[in-house]
């Protein structure tokens, strides 16, 4: 089924609105892709260390 000009116009008008929230759903899709299907396990412990790292930051007061 082929998007109308109304989808599609207001699809563009929600990323020119939102660049930041784009952004974050592209870099959450790739890196929930990469765990799932192309990871290994030397990945997953180095993803986990990172994970633990920046809830420790998130925790001390250096939330984003």
């Amino acid at each position: 089924m082929k998007t109308s000009k109304a989808q599609l116009k207001a699809n563009k008008k929600y990323k020119d609105n939102n660049p930041g929230k784009q952004q974050l759903y592209v870099a959450r899709s790739t890196a929930k892709r990469f765990i799932k299907e192309l990871a290994s396990l030397k990945d997953l412990d180095d993803l986990t260390q990172l994970i633990e790292d920046k809830r420790r930051q998130l925790k001390e007061g250096g939330q984003r």
